[in-house]
């Protein structure tokens, strides 16, 4: 949960009084930087985590409905976005 609003948060964590607080430019960048380094890795995070889901959800609703389970291909959507909270 964490991390989805950490992603979403780019304006607060970039505002100009949080980098007006720090003193000098290299600081800035480094603040910066970090930032939007850390922003890649959690959209890095969140499309494997999609793509890894994907891999599972797709082929769940075969087996699901050679099964019998009602709804199969809920079942598999389920499986895809069980990533969101």
């Amino acid at each position: 949960m964490l991390l989805y609003f950490l992603l979403a948060s780019e304006r607060w964590l970039t505002s100009r009084r949080t980098v007006q607080q720090s003193r000098g430019a290299a600081p800035r960048g480094l603040l910066l930087s970090g930032v939007r380094r850390r922003q890649r890795d959690i959209a890095y995070f969140f499309e494997t985590q999609l793509l890894i889901n994907c891999g599972v959800g797709m082929p769940s609703p075969r087996p699901s409905w050679w099964r019998g389970l009602p709804n199969p291909v809920l079942w598999g959507s389920q499986r895809v976005l069980n990533f969101i909270p």
